[in-house]
């Protein structure tokens, strides 16, 4: 018998699927989260990812059949391999694989990851109907194995996927903790000094740890205090968004040799990409006509060098990030969701019947820490979905963000140019932004 989860063999070592990701305690690593972590899901090994200021613990549990076989030397993880190569520049990008069994007879498994922000967020060894729905209907860029099975995927193997392996995607045995032998001793030695003296001891102990449990049973603190520390960045200044739109208006459409076809702005990364294609001319043609923006050629994911009729380059998109819950752009207090969206739905018809397309995804808790049930509800609670809109006419891109009611914070915005015309008739936008309600 063999340990399902490890699903190939890789030039980089074994690959391990199925792990359990989730945040630390505090959100940064460090032996006492790691201790947490286990003690909650009782992990005997782990990964540590850590990309774009986001920390994540893949979790390895022994399921009850596996317990008496022992874990391969030098494993990887799949997922944290997948995440290293794609994650930055598609953060919620898909894989599906095949896996190889020994025995014909069992049903063909696949492995399946989901990144959300560049992170895992699933990481499953399943079957192929579990593998369509865990993907589910949203678009979103799939590396896979098979285009007759998933057209438009990229087309990569296991062997592809070790490319993105590094030290801190190796799986290794949690440490031991320490705490519980020190603590033993300690109570030997008191023992040493009367029995009634430990007993006192052991009194006062159980009444510190009776208030401790109770304080970690409640999940209400420990929300408040992450909305509080992550709330300061929720929000972006409006004004800053609107404002850079005039910068893409005047971008150079055409320099020699080139022609500009998307620009991609992010206000989590603060710059905008800048995708060209070649029209005879070189990248020397773009050093000199676009000085102050930094050339990166362009390369496919999975090829060995850049092609040479594409190009991106980068700038600077400043936009400054606040609270909606304090400061000068608060909402107080924030609308329930039935009442935000009853409020917004004339304006999204109206949008609607421009042409434009409109996705708005469900509202879940934000932000979200292990301990803390999503079913959470508290009068500060704060309820977190998102909302894209498509097909946006250039002329048009201003209005739709300026009039989104304070509750919408633009994250993105996407342009694509076309042929012909002035530059603003060439333009269709995309707005990819998040909206805040109360849980109330």
């Amino acid at each position: 018998m063999s340990i399902e989860r490890v699903v190939a063999e890789t030039s980089a070592g074994p690959m391990l699927g199925g792990l359990d990701w989730r945040p630390p305690t505090g959100g940064a690593h460090s032996n006492r989260a790691l201790q947490e972590a286990k003690n909650q899901t009782d992990a005997s090994h782990f990964t540590l990812l850590e990309s774009f200021g986001l920390v994540r613990y893949g979790l390895y549990k022994a399921r009850p059949s596996e317990e008496a076989l022992k874990l391969p030397r030098s494993l990887v993880s799949a997922a944290a391999c997948f995440a290293n190569l794609v994650g930055e520049k598609y953060p919620d990008a898909a894989l599906v694989l095949p896996v190889s069994s020994d025995d014909e007879r069992t049903e063909q498994k696949y492995l399946v990851i989901v990144l959300d922000d560049g992170v895992p967020h699933i990481d499953a060894v399943v079957n192929e109907m579990s593998a369509r729905d865990t993907i589910g209907s949203e678009e979103r860029p799939l590396w896979a194995f098979n285009e007759g099975k998933y057209p438009n995927c990229k087309l990569v193997n296991f062997e592809w996927l070790s490319g993105g392996a590094d030290k801190a995607s190796k799986v290794q045995p949690i440490p031991i903790n320490p705490w519980p032998l020190l603590s033993l001793m300690a109570l030997l030695a008191l023992s040493m000094v009367g029995w009634w003296g430990y007993q006192n001891a052991k009194k006062t102990e159980d009444a510190r740890r009776l208030v401790a449990e109770a304080a970690a049973a409640d999940p209400v603190p420990k929300y408040l205090a992450a909305l509080s520390t992550q709330s300061n960045t929720m929000a972006n200044r409006r004004a800053d968004v609107v404002g850079s739109l005039g910068k893409l208006f005047e971008l150079e459409a055409t320099i020699p040799g080139w022609q500009l076809r998307a620009v991609d702005c992010g206000a989590t990364q603060q710059q905008c990409a800048l995708t060209w294609s070649r029209q005879g001319g070189t990248f020397d043609d773009i050093r000199d006509a676009l000085p102050t923006q930094t050339l990166i050629p362009f390369k496919p994911q999975g090829a060995p060098v850049p092609l040479l009729d594409a190009a991106t380059t980068r700038v600077p998109w400043a936009v400054q990030r606040e609270s909606l819950l304090t400061g000068p752009q608060a909402i107080t207090p924030l609308p329930s969701f039935d009442n935000a969206m009853a409020d917004v739905m004339p304006l999204l018809q109206m949008w609607r019947t421009a042409g434009l397309t409109i996705e708005i995804k469900p509202a879940a808790l934000w932000p979200t820490l292990p301990g803390i049930p999503r079913e959470l509800r508290h009068p500060s609670a704060v309820l977190r979905g998102d909302i894209v809109i498509s097909g946006v006419p250039g002329p048009f891109i201003q209005e739709v963000l300026e009039t989104a009611p304070p509750w919408i914070q633009w994250e993105g915005v996407r342009a694509e140019l076309g042929d012909g015309g002035d530059m603003r008739g060439r333009l269709s936008f995309k707005a990819t932004g998040i909206y805040y309600v109360s849980s109330n």
